[in-house]
């Protein structure tokens, strides 16, 4: 089965994403997840959970009863630094309510009128206004890294049977673009959609109820002028009006679109009627207590491995272990592998409460290779990244690569299990 083994010494990040509490045990029929973006500047991770809350709150709110076990919501972080924001809010705050016009009049170049701006004011302009700087926000602005995590997470939530459906604001839906388009056409593709909202995109990969944009959004505005000016697509066209916000550039997420009733009410039920548009997936892995999914590149073979609480090695040589499984074994490059930690086995199994270390050996290639793992429980997930430099085949079975460990407790008096994710 294998032809050679690694040992490696890599570099690990360690990328959260975020979990709405829930029993991961029970089955979820669709994720929701929202993919943050740059208002103005560089998002912040507290901004971001703000949004995925109320979106959680307010998809709860729309669901019946019956119907609410069946959703959760997750955050897909984006955290690249885009200046759009920045320079977009710096040209109001100069040039107060009158910007509009005269960045109008900058992109047509209307002598007298560029004559009125500060010199560092047509710099800022000068330099956003290259094809080079319009091709670095609209193109490749999202980290690869981001992506790469996103779409571990999608891929690991759709082999478990469950829809995703991504709300997607501003810079987000770049990242959304992108990720789809890294999504197997046959395998993910058909189990995921978008819902577009304030979008810098011309298109939207796959949307199924269309998308929102504020005719008043002056961050999507700017970014309109400047793309016509490159000779770009423009973003997708203005469909509302804003009714109340308290967001001067009508741009932000919660300040703007979800103060806005009919925005508000096209976010909420577009993610409803998207996943209730979407096929249901069949499960490919088991949704567990614990759950571990390893992707990495398109070299061969990376295996994934884990020593359960007893020490017993789970790998591609002894896929069951005494608690969890090694569920999928890829020899052919890009993963995924899983490893669950059953729900009934942590009932019901002695000794199973403990610690979980998970580690990743690169079996096979001819160069370098990254791994990402992700690892889920009811409480928390995370996605750790792991350069692996070179193969060493089954020279590293013995001692693979370290990745995280996962500690299960259990509380005496009320008998409920609580999990803790250790890693870098």
């Amino acid at each position: 089965m294998k032809l050679a083994n690694v040992i490696l010494l890599s570099l690990g990040l360690g990328v959260s994403m975020s979990l709405q509490a829930q029993d991961v045990c029970t089955a979820q029929g669709t994720v929701v997840y929202y993919g943050n973006g740059v208002g103005r500047g560089e998002p912040t991770h507290g901004d971001a959970e703000d949004g995925k809350r109320r979106i959680a709150f307010l998809v709860n709110q729309a669901l019946s009863e019956p119907d609410r076990d069946r959703y959760s919501t997750k955050l897909a972080f984006n955290s690249s630094a885009g200046r759009l924001g920045d320079i977009t809010e710096a040209a109001r705050q100069t040039l107060s309510n009158e910007w509009p016009t005269l960045l109008a009049a900058f992109l047509l170049r209307d002598t007298r009128l560029l004559s009125l701006l500060p010199p560092e004011v047509v710099r800022t302009f000068n330099d956003f206004l290259t094809n080079q700087s319009i091709q670095e926000l609209m193109g490749t602005a999202a980290g690869n890294a981001d992506v790469g995590t996103h779409v571990a997470s999608y891929s690991s939530d759709i082999d478990e049977g469950k829809k995703v459906v991504l709300v997607s604001h501003s810079q987000g839906n770049i990242y959304a673009n992108l990720a789809y388009q890294r999504l197997d056409a046959s395998r993910y593709q058909p189990y995921f959609a978008m819902v577009p909202v304030a979008s810098p995109e011309s298109t939207s990969r796959k949307s199924l109820v269309g998308h929102v944009r504020f005719s008043q959004d002056l961050v999507i505005g700017g970014v309109e002028l400047a793309k016509r000016l490159a000779g770009l697509s423009p973003p997708m066209s203005a469909n509302d009006s804003v009714d109340a916000s308290s967001d001067s550039l009508a741009h932000g997420f919660v300040e703007a679109y979800l103060a806005d009733g009919s925005a508000r009410n096209f976010i909420v039920s577009g993610a409803i009627q998207t996943s209730e548009g979407l096929q249901q997936p069949q499960s490919n892995t088991a949704a567990g207590a614990v759950t571990v999914t390893l992707t990495w590149g398109a070299q061969p073979d990376v295996d994934l491995h884990v020593y359960e609480p007893t020490n017993y090695h789970v790998f591609y040589r002894s896929l069951v272990g005494q608690f969890g499984e090694l569920d999928l074994d890829d020899t052919s490059s890009f993963g995924p592998e899983h490893y669950v930690l059953s729900c009934s086995a942590l009932r019901e199994r002695a000794g199973a409460v403990g610690r979980y270390r998970i580690g990743v050996n690169y079996y096979a290639g001819s160069g370098g290779e990254t791994a990402k793992v992700t690892v889920k429980t009811s409480s928390e997930e995370r996605t750790f990244t792991k350069a692996l430099p070179a193969a060493r085949g089954s020279s590293g079975n013995d001692s693979p690569v370290p990745v995280a460990d996962v500690v299960v407790t259990k509380d005496p008096e009320t008998g409920q299990f609580s999990f803790a994710i250790e890693g870098q």
